[in-house]
């Protein structure tokens, strides 16, 4: 991931509705880029990308999704984080089916 890029929150004096935008907008954002870098084989950085999103919205399913199969499509990935995708997996399910 770059480093050059950087992402910051704004001050927006207690207006929950635009912070909840902005945190929506700054998820959908990432999504695309984390699924751009695993269609680009850049593995590593999908995954750091997700769990960045995972970091500020615990609930976005989809990051789970494209976390799991970024371990699993990266040749370099150990037993553990093997296992860190099922258990990605399963978070997916269980965000999916109580929607």
């Amino acid at each position: 991931m770059d480093t050059n890029i950087k992402i910051s929150e704004k001050d927006i004096s207690g207006d929950e509705c635009e912070n909840e935008t902005r945190i929506l907008a700054k998820y959908g954002i990432l999504k695309d880029i984390a699924s751009c870098m695993l269609s680009c084989f850049h593995y590593k950085e999908a995954i750091k990308i997700c769990d960045f999103i995972i970091g500020f919205a615990p609930k976005a399913a989809s990051a789970y999704l494209l976390k799991a199969q970024s371990i699993y499509h990266n040749l370099g990935s150990s037993i553990k984080q093997l296992k860190e995708a099922i258990d990605c997996c399963k978070t997916y399910s269980n965000y999916t089916e109580s929607e």
